[in-house]
């Protein structure tokens, strides 16, 4: 049955695919999980060593 083999050729090739993209987009996201982080822990330590002014709390 030559119509079964394409088709399990077919389903590899999609899930190849469909790999690659979770894998491209796990890589993106990794990155800007870090980025986020980053930005999470800078903002920790400049609230802690630079106390923001209570008018500017109030505001927010």
């Amino acid at each position: 049955s030559g119509h079964d083999n394409s088709w399990w050729q077919g389903f590899f090739s999609g899930m190849r695919k469909l790999i690659h993209r979770i894998q491209y987009v796990m890589k993106y996201l990794k990155y800007h999980i870090l980025t986020l982080i980053l930005l999470w822990l800078g903002y920790d330590f400049y609230t802690i060593n630079f106390p923001i002014p209570v008018e500017l709390e109030a505001i927010k």
